[in-house]
């Protein structure tokens, strides 16, 4: 009968609708999943230079600019190489803030395989931060988390840096 069909069609819809539902939850959770993803670097220092120096000229003063450059090299095997084979390069950004203490806002670039990473920080006296990564490019696109360095063993050079990431 026409009206027996208009039921199992609707009853046909009424279950699709239902494993629908269903499924929602599932996708959204999945789409707020992030990967992590640990990266360990050796870096080397390239260069210092200071971008602005204000009088006095060579000693830190409010407003100052260096730039500091350094290679990156696998200190485990990631990024399809071998560990100890280099993999990127960072530039480091600090501009002096105040003197007394000396305080420093740092901006970070990240080049490696696959994409750039972006960070900041504020450096007080000569402690060693905590770098934010606050996003990136291509493969770190919307990166978030930490960066650490530690200082190496006696007789190793560079020093280790950690980036922690949370990748959407």
């Amino acid at each position: 009968s026409p009206r027996g069909s208009f039921c199992s069609v609707r009853w046909a819809l009424v279950i699709a609708l239902g494993v629908a539902l269903l499924t929602l939850p599932a996708q959204a959770a999945r789409s707020t999943d992030s990967a992590q993803q640990t990266i360990r670097l050796v870096s080397t220092t390239v260069s210092v230079r200071a971008v602005v120096d204000r009088a006095p000229r060579g000693v830190p003063n409010k407003g100052d600019v260096v730039q500091e450059r350094s290679l990156l090299r696998n200190a485990v095997r990631q990024f399809e190489r071998a560990k100890g084979a280099p993999v990127g390069t960072d530039v480091a950004t600090y501009t002096v803030v105040s003197i007394n203490p000396v305080r420093m806002r740092m901006k970070l670039t990240v080049k490696l395989p696959g994409g750039t990473l972006r960070g900041t920080a504020q450096v007080v006296g000569n402690s060693i931060p905590v770098i934010r990564i606050v996003g990136g490019t291509r493969n770190f696109a919307n990166a978030r988390g930490t960066g650490e360095v530690r200082v190496q063993t006696a007789g190793a050079q560079g020093v280790l840096n950690i980036y922690r990431l949370r990748l959407p």
